[in-house]
């Protein structure tokens, strides 16, 4: 599934305050949802093993292209894709 919309770039760095911007515990849970592995979703992605991890728990940032790709493997639809993206 390709996204024809827009998205905002995300960052996976902590804000101020201490706020995460990737919401990780909604992620591993579609990812569990549709039998996704952090490994097949490195393999999709086209990074390591140890780099998905630490992207999908907010230590490293997340780049547009990464998070579209997400929203492919686990089929989140735009209109989603800030619960998954962007916590307060």
């Amino acid at each position: 599934m390709t996204n024809s919309k827009s998205v905002l770039l995300c960052s996976c760095k902590t804000q101020l305050g201490g706020d995460k911007m990737i919401n990780s515990n909604k992620l591993k849970g579609r990812m569990k949802e549709k039998g996704v592995t952090q490994a097949a979703l490195a393999k999709y992605l086209k990074i390591s093993q140890p780099t998905c991890c630490q992207k999908l728990n907010n230590t490293r940032q997340l780049t547009l292209d990464e998070a579209n790709g997400i929203c492919e493997i686990l089929d989140i639809s735009p209109e989603h894709f800030g619960s998954y993206f962007f916590i307060q």
